[in-house]
């Protein structure tokens, strides 16, 4: 029974295409995410790190270190709807650049808090080894306050991946958006609730043990 069930709500009438098509729209979602956020949160430090940029740079810093603050699913609204309200853009983008945003702000914190906790005689033997600039944070800097902030990013990541869930709300095919459409016309509510639930957990999975995997490859010799 439990087999013929899981026919009729999956495999009949081509429901499992549906659930890759949201799959893969999750993951590119993810990813396109999570790469905006590193970019936004390593550009805004830069800019902050330029006194002649410092003026436009605060206000930016301030917005997205804000921004998080307001939940993911309206800042969603807010691009759909308003900042992209008269563009003809896809509904992917517009979530990727949310979440990119919402998250790019925590990331920022992350990395601020953890390389101002290196001590600061570091920079100063750098120095005197006649490292400066970038190879200083390269050889010195980065390989001491990385490992530490791994698992933050790690929880960060984990937040974005779910947050994707909202991309149903401005009619994106998504996992959960699937697995409405299943049920309406199914009328089947678990085996999609639980088959999306694992595919939510193995990602989840996937990403702690990718850190795991740079935590151990990386520093190894630590």
């Amino acid at each position: 029974r439990s087999v013929r069930r899981v026919h009729r709500s999956i495999i009949s009438d081509g429901y499992w295409i549906l659930i890759l098509k949201g799959f893969a729209t999750t993951v590119v979602m993810f990813l396109s995410g999570i790469l905006m956020a590193f970019i936004l949160a390593i550009l805004m430090m830069w800019m902050n790190g330029r006194k002649y940029l410092r003026m436009i740079s605060m206000p930016l810093s301030y917005f997205i270190k804000t921004i998080h603050d307001v939940p993911s699913v309206v800042l969603i609204f807010f691009f759909y709807y308003f900042v992209f309200a008269s563009v003809d853009i896809n509904g992917i983008i517009v979530c990727s650049i949310s979440l990119g945003v919402y998250t790019s702000g925590s990331l920022m914190n992350v990395f601020n808090v953890h390389l101002k906790q290196v001590d600061r005689n570091q920079h100063a033997a750098a120095q005197m080894l006649g490292l400066t600039g970038w190879k200083k944070y390269r050889y010195v800097i980065l390989p001491q306050a990385v490992k530490p902030m791994l698992p933050l990013i790690g929880a960060e990541a984990k937040v974005l991946l779910r947050a994707t869930t909202y991309a149903g709300y401005i009619s994106e095919l998504d996992l959960v958006k699937v697995t409405e459409i299943i049920r309406n016309q199914t009328y089947d509510v678990l085996i999609p609730l639980l088959i999306v639930s694992i595919i939510f957990l193995i990602l989840s999975h996937i990403i702690v043990e990718s850190i795991s995997v740079i935590c151990n490859k990386a520093f190894k010799n630590d």
